[in-house]
């Protein structure tokens, strides 16, 4: 960035109008952050772990069409310390159901080993999930399905089967949607069991989310240090203004603590958090400073 910030300088200067420089630097904000980005997002490995969300989303959005035919989906559902990508539950029994995505052909060696560790993914996540209490209490039958996003451009619909396991492509997907079907739960029995998975998503659910915090985007950490600025700016002309209208330093100083009390409580406070700080600060700061300058003063 700082090599993009002198050939930018450099270049502006050199452009005849001012309507040539302000392209060039606002070339260098979009241009150099969009790079920046992109290289962050290469380097980190970011990208593979973003596609395959994207890919869970896909696979979420076909599946949720299944809902008008009485079937329940739950994503992102959690037994143990991995989660199960989808849990479908209706009329033709329980699926849990694998999304993968790959940039490299499914049918190369390295796609074709990424495929077998995903079945065999499925059926371990199949098995656990039969093996929960409510699923086995309920003789609900689980069958596990392998979702394969990706492969190139030159991939071909499939629906096939391997080790018990269904594994449909992407483009393949609506088509398997279409044709599930069966009356292997009645729907008292798909509303029982879409009410104990219900239950284990509420009790584990708010538990992942405190072990497994997302990270503060930089639009919420941007709007935390405006509100933490503008609450200091604020408490700095609020210890100007006593100050001229009581011409007392001490009177300053001591109505501008007391209104450091409530801003220390609403330091405990989550929502109030960041303006407290702001505010102490803003208040804290000037008076600490006057009272240390009148103590000075008065030696």
């Amino acid at each position: 960035m700082l090599v993009l910030v002198a050939l930018t300088s450099a270049v502006s200067m050199m452009v005849p109008t001012s309507f040539l420089k302000g392209l060039v630097i606002g070339s260098f904000f979009v241009g150099g952050g969009a790079a920046l980005w992109s290289l962050t997002v290469q380097v980190t490995g970011t990208a593979p772990v973003m596609m395959g969300d994207t890919a869970e989303m896909w696979t979420a959005m076909e599946l949720r069409r299944l809902q008008s035919r009485g079937w329940r989906v739950v994503n992102h559902f959690l037994l143990a310390r991995d989660d199960l990508d989808h849990v479908l539950v209706g009329p033709g029994g329980a699926y849990v159901v694998e999304t993968k995505w790959s940039a490299s052909p499914w049918q190369s060696e390295f796609g074709r080993s990424r495929v077998r560790a995903a079945v065999a993914q499925a059926n371990a996540n199949a098995r656990s999930l039969g093996l929960w209490h409510p699923m086995k209490s309920r003789g609900v039958p689980v069958r596990p399905v392998v979702v394969l996003w990706g492969g190139g451009p030159n991939r071909q619909e499939s629906i096939a089967r391997d080790q018990g396991t269904t594994i449909v492509t992407g483009n393949a997907l609506r088509t398997w949607v279409d044709r599930l079907d069966g009356e292997a739960l009645s729907a008292d029995q798909v509303a029982d069991v879409w009410q104990a998975l219900d239950a284990q998503v509420a009790l584990r659910d708010p538990s992942d989310r405190a072990e497994n915090p997302v990270p503060t985007s930089v639009a919420a950490l941007l709007s935390r240090c405006s509100i933490a600025i503008s609450c200091a700016v604020l408490g700095f002309f609020l210890v100007g203004r006593l100050l001229a209208a009581t011409d007392s330093v001490w009177l300053s100083v001591g109505l501008g603590a007391a209104t450091l009390v409530p801003a220390v409580v609403g330091t405990r406070v989550r929502r109030l958090r960041v303006a407290a700080w702001g505010w102490l600060i803003g208040i804290g700061l000037p008076v600490l400073a006057l009272a240390l300058a009148q103590l000075l003063s008065q030696l």
